[in-house]
């Protein structure tokens, strides 16, 4: 069974916005930055549940900003493409590889593995990984659990 994908094929202007401090975390290449994960979780549901889901990035921000969240976008991002699989197929999501690298290369050389605000919130505090070797295998299963959970 193939699984359902939506995509665009329209292209958004390239615009900056505000940036996620990624160098500040070592990594060369900056992501994207959501001020407020409940509410873009919130989002996400919507277009799990039938909302229409953006074609361009411009309506993304609007949809963000209309449920009340920021969302920052790199300059390099030009398109937004929405996938989802029926709970029949296994759905494995790759990261682009640029950006994986770019992150081994930060914790090989000492950068914290930085997790989003709601985690310290939820658990008792900073994550703390004594060494490179720990942060490397951290950040590998995040990855894999990245690929594989439906995070339902």
């Amino acid at each position: 069974m193939a699984a359902k994908q939506k995509t665009s094929a329209k292209l958004a202007p390239k615009k900056r916005g505000s940036r996620r401090p990624a160098a500040l975390m070592g990594l060369k290449t900056d992501r994207v930055y959501i001020n407020n994960p409940t509410a873009w979780g919130e989002l996400v549901k919507l277009w799990v549940k039938g909302k229409q889901t953006p074609r361009t990035l411009d309506e993304l921000r609007q949809q963000c900003k209309d449920q009340g969240l920021t969302i920052s976008i790199p300059a390099y991002v030009t398109g937004v493409m929405f996938t989802q699989a029926p709970k029949e197929v296994l759905f494995i999501r790759l990261p682009p590889q640029e950006l994986v690298e770019d992150t081994e290369k930060a914790l090989k050389k000492g950068a914290s593995y930085e997790l989003p605000d709601f985690y310290a919130k939820r658990f008792t505090g900073p994550l703390v990984l004594p060494d490179d070797d720990a942060k490397l295998a951290f950040h590998a299963e995040r990855i894999g659990d990245y690929t594989i959970t439906l995070c339902v």
